[in-house]
């Protein structure tokens, strides 16, 4: 990924016997996208010591793959699964209140199931939090931060929850200081101190 899109930066033809080997350099942790068609694509990380191994249906890559190879790509597997267990919830519920609602729906059921909704988006935003509190040095904690269950429904707020996006910055631009990602919430949190009503001008983060 770089900031104008995506980059090719390798390339390779499955041979008959199902087998492909991809190469990359990198001094820090990257994100990259491995594709089977433009628009079919999962999300991996790299180090400049990863051997990572990946083996899946070239039918239904993103649904059926499995990623091994480093501790960065187990927290992103084991977060990535969670995310997508609370949308099949939400998903799940979403079609029950569908099916009542097409048929009359009292208040108290409604109120039931809007606190299933709640439950279930709370649940993931505390395993989220604990991810972060956690690895706050990992590179996946940026992915957690920019997580989704729907597209009006992220996991975090940056006004509810601006100290997550500060620990990751802080924890972050310590380690990889290079990374165009980090360097970008970096510069988004220093924006947050500097703008027209600053939050807290004691706690600028403006590098000096």
């Amino acid at each position: 990924f770089t900031q104008s899109g995506p980059l090719t930066v390798d390339s390779v033809t499955i041979g008959d016997n199902g087998k492909f080997e991809l190469k990359g350099n990198t001094s820090f942790p990257k994100f990259y996208m491995l594709r089977t068609e433009p628009n079919v694509f999962v999300t991996i990380i790299a180090d400049s010591a990863d051997v990572l191994t990946v083996s899946g249906d070239f039918i239904d890559f993103i649904n059926k793959n499995k990623i091994e190879g480093s501790k960065d790509i187990d927290l992103l597997n084991s977060m990535t699964e969670r995310l997508r267990a609370t949308i099949l919830q939400m998903d799940s519920l979403s079609q029950v209140y569908q099916q009542i609602s097409e048929i009359e729906m009292s208040d108290s059921v409604k109120a039931d199931i809007d606190k299933e909704f709640m439950d279930v988006y709370l649940a993931q935003k505390e395993d989220s939090k604990k991810f972060i509190d956690e690895n706050s040095s990992s590179m996946i904690s940026l992915l957690v931060l920019s997580q989704k269950i729907a597209e009006q429904l992220p996991v975090f707020n940056l006004n509810e929850d601006l100290s997550y996006f500060e620990k990751v910055d802080e924890a972050l631009f310590a380690a990889y200081p290079s990374s165009d990602d980090v360097k970008n919430l970096h510069k988004y949190i220093c924006l947050l101190y500097t703008s027209p009503s600053p939050r807290d001008r004691t706690r600028s983060r403006m590098p000096s």
